[in-house]
């Protein structure tokens, strides 16, 4: 199984999955699908989860630029979307009692808002194209489009500020600007993060929070189908 992935028990049914991309080498290859597979299975078959919300991946430090992240969360989003249509099909046989489910929680379009706001307040981006964008991106009718929609943002993305020095590489550390920065110049920090991996959840934990619990709630719903499964993650 793929190293550094933080599987957290919420109860005794539900289990949240997320990759630790930010430390993984070349994180958009080794999150493969035989990758996300290996995951959620051992989380149902030996932590017997019946429902396991897996997270996309945000944007952070650690992706070279945005189509890393449009790679490896569409893959996500086939592998759950795969999922569902078989687990959901007139076809669908098992040994289990109850129909394990997957929901995606997507940090990704959380990151994208956020990233794009806050390049528009630090002139990074234009306003008014910026404005364009997030009408773009909020009229995006399935993930696919929207993926496809983030593109845009490509040359915001790779607008990066030197920082110093890395303490355990001793390598030129640099910060993506409309994800770290709280000015132009980056004189402080933005409200996202300060690291570039971390986000600072004391300023956007509760919106996290508030998210996985309608998933949480969602998984519970008698009315099993895809359909409502697909309303609840959006």
């Amino acid at each position: 199984m793929i190293r550094l992935v933080i599987s957290k028990k919420i109860n005794t049914k539900s289990q949240i999955t997320l990759f630790q991309a930010a430390w993984i080498d070349d994180f958009h290859k080794a999150i493969s699908l035989d990758a996300i597979d290996e995951t959620i299975q051992l989380s149902f078959d030996y932590l017997g989860a019946e429902t396991v919300i897996i997270q996309t991946i945000p944007i952070m430090n650690n992706a070279r630029n945005i189509s890393q992240l449009i790679t490896v969360n569409e893959r996500i989003w086939n592998y759950t979307t795969t999922y569902q249509n078989q687990a959901y099909s007139s076809n669908y046989s098992s040994t289990n009692k109850v129909r394990p489910k997957i929901l995606v929680m997507d940090l990704f379009a959380f990151s994208v808002s956020l990233f794009l706001q806050n390049s528009m307040e630090i002139g990074l981006i234009p306003v008014a194209s910026g404005e364009v964008l997030k009408k773009e991106l909020g009229q995006s009718d399935d993930i696919w489009t929207y993926l496809n929609v983030t593109m845009a943002l490509n040359d915001a993305f790779n607008h990066i500020y030197k920082t110093g020095r890395d303490i355990f590489y001793n390598v030129p550390y640099y910060i993506k600007t409309g994800h770290i920065c709280g000015d132009s110049k980056c004189k402080k920090f933005s409200f996202i993060s300060q690291d570039g991996m971390h986000y600072c959840m004391e300023k956007i934990g509760g919106r996290i929070t508030a998210v996985l619990a309608c998933l949480l709630q969602c998984s519970t719903k008698s009315d099993e189908s895809k359909i409502v499964f697909r309303l609840c993650e959006k």
